[in-house]
């Protein structure tokens, strides 16, 4: 028997039961459709959790004094800030470079007070690097002519609004003399990072400066790339010896590492679910075999080999896998696409500490998808070949008599 007439009788006595194939194959399409969908969207989740985290705060790299990202101690920061910034924005990798000045400090408003960290910024530079000018909630953002923004959350807890005052007081980080300087208010944010949204109070650089006692100085320079990738083909080149590099993994490592796991997760979610769907294939195949007793006991009276008996109904699985997998692939990236475009709401929900309260976008990631198609495409008729393996055991003569 040639492999065509094998496929062509395949595919006949698949339908000879329509109603049993079409729920298997329902089972399947559907199952491989949410599967698609499911590692799409957390696909899309990453995409955006890294998104806000880099663009929120961190940018994708950074760079310290050695000793200040070792320790975090704000008494231990780099000097000659003007020229290490100019030194960076020369390298050609560069899109931006902003740096900062961190600082404990007590904001207080009435009888009302929390404890913060001021962060001084140049307002051009951190526009490069961060987006909070297009996060602004309420207000403007910050202009060179002082002022201060603040997160919504830390508006919400010093009852506070645009145009507010805010007395904010700091150690002197030389002498440790405590400084005060009312603020008024520019802008409130909405970023959906905490650090930035409950506990920071940003001004900037020369108000960093007065209130720290620093003067040209700076604790980290938070960088950005011209290209696409998490990091540059080269890495920059740093200007002094006492400088350390870090990218946005190494300065977010649980989150880096939760990224890396997604995709062993999502597997391990699909081997889990694809066996929940082979125990029905299974029972669906045994049914079916119960049924055509007699007929392959006929079959193997006229001397057909149980190679070819078992190749025949193989080939059933094989062209049943591959309609699934194939009508499974369109409807789950039919499904992504469509809610790529309408986006899906998770009011409230949080990932590792970042707000998920816009709309999730689904990232139709091309690679995944067919190769959870593909593998259900493979493992269908593997398990059809696991349960008609016993047919090569059988012994015709028995069978006929006892279908009689």
């Amino acid at each position: 028997m040639t492999d065509q007439m094998t496929f062509r009788l395949a595919w006949r006595n698949l339908w000879r039961r329509p109603r049993r194939t079409l729920l298997t194959l329902s089972a399947l399409v559907l199952t491989l459709a949410m599967l698609i969908f499911f590692g799409n969207l957390m696909s899309g989740m990453w995409d955006r959790i890294i998104r806000v985290a880099t663009s929120s705060l961190v940018g994708q790299a950074q760079v310290h004094l050695a000793e200040y990202r070792r320790t975090q101690d704000p008494e231990r920061f780099l000097r000659d800030r003007d020229a290490l910034i100019s030194a960076l924005e020369r390298q050609p990798q560069v899109k931006g470079a902003s740096a900062r000045i961190y600082a404990p400090a007590l904001a207080a408003m009435g009888d009302r007070s929390q404890s913060v960290r001021l962060m001084g910024v140049d307002p051009e530079r951190e526009a490069m690097v961060t987006s909070w000018k297009d996060r602004i909630w309420q207000g403007r953002y910050l202009t060179d002519d002082g002022g201060a923004l603040i997160g919504k959350r830390l508006a919400e807890k010093l009852e506070i609004g645009v145009d507010s005052k805010l007395v904010v007081t700091v150690a002197d980080l030389r002498t440790g003399d405590l400084n005060s300087v009312l603020l008024r208010v520019h802008g409130i944010l909405w970023t959906q990072n905490p650090k930035v949204d409950e506990g920071s109070v940003i001004v900037t650089l020369p108000t960093a400066e007065k209130l720290a006692g620093l003067q040209n100085a700076a604790h980290e320079v938070a960088l950005t790339w011209h290209t696409t990738g998490e990091v540059p083909p080269t890495t920059p080149s740093l200007p002094r010896d006492d400088l350390v590099f870090s990218t946005w993994q190494e300065l977010i490592p649980g989150m880096a590492q939760a990224y890396n796991l997604q995709s062993g997760y999502l597997w391990f979610s699909f081997v889990v679910v694809f066996l929940l769907v082979a125990l029905s294939i299974a029972n669906t195949m045994n049914m079916s075999l119960m049924e055509r007793h007699r007929e392959f006991g006929i079959l193997m009276a006229l001397g057909t080999s149980d190679r070819q008996l078992v190749g025949g109904i193989v080939s059933e699985y094989f062209l049943l896998g591959g309609l699934g997998s194939v009508a499974g692939l369109v409807l789950g990236l039919l499904i992504t696409l469509a809610c790529a475009q309408t986006g899906i709401t998770l009011t409230g929900v949080e990932v590792m500490g970042f707000a998920l309260d816009e709309p999730l976008y689904p990232r139709t990631d091309l690679a995944f998808s067919f190769g959870q198609a593909l593998t259900f495409w493979v493992l269908t008729p593997l398990i059809s070949y696991w349960s008609v393996n016993r047919l090569r055991r059988m012994d015709p003569v028995e069978i006929l008599q006892a279908s009689m």
